[in-house]
């Protein structure tokens, strides 16, 4: 069995394809930073998502749901509207070259999943996003071993995050197939 983990966004989309071991067959990301347009955007992630997907098939694919409410001083509704938007596109791209429909968890409930316990940000100095990435690329994490390329000045390159959200989404998703879970979102 092959998993894919998708987190969508209009900037970068990070995947990862699990095996039922949870071993990572491929970890990538589609960087939309040259796309002009959002239906540049579009079609370029559709080109993406067909190559990947061609390469390797995949069983079941779990996407991090989108945004669906305001925190303060983050997302407009603008931002969120296009999000939402961008989201059911690739949803649906997804959708049409897997032949099934995939399935939706929350980042909270993936991070949950798998067994990260987050705290609020003024306890730690964290948000959960950089909770979640200390916990996957710390010396006892599940991406210990791998090393993600860094900037000149020795941070990890945006794109790194995306990469390793997508990572907890596919490894949520295992979990929550082998507990014949199903957590898709009904409309």
């Amino acid at each position: 069995m092959k998993i894919l983990g998708l987190d969508i966004s209009t900037s970068i989309t990070g995947y990862t394809i699990l095996d039922e071991n949870f071993t990572i067959i491929k970890m990538g990301h589609i960087d939309f930073s040259k796309c002009k347009s959002f239906w540049g955007k579009a079609d370029f992630a559709k080109q993406q998502l067909e190559a990947l997907l061609t390469e390797f098939p995949v069983d079941v694919c779990y996407i991090e749901e989108s945004l669906m409410s305001f925190s303060s001083g983050l997302s407009s509704a603008q931002t969120i509207a296009m999000l939402l938007k961008f989201n059911a596109m690739l949803s649906y791209f997804v959708r049409c070259k897997m032949g099934f429909d995939p399935h939706y968890v929350a980042a909270n409930s993936a991070r949950k999943t798998v067994g990260i316990k987050l705290l609020q940000k003024k306890k730690c100095g964290l948000s959960h996003k950089e909770q979640a990435f200390t916990w996957a690329t710390s010396t006892q994490g599940p991406l210990a071993g791998i090393e993600f390329p860094k900037t000149k000045t020795g941070k990890f390159k945006p794109f790194v995050a995306d990469e390793v959200d997508s990572y907890v989404v596919a490894r949520a998703g295992l979990i929550l197939n082998k507990q014949g879970l199903d957590n898709t979102v009904s409309l």
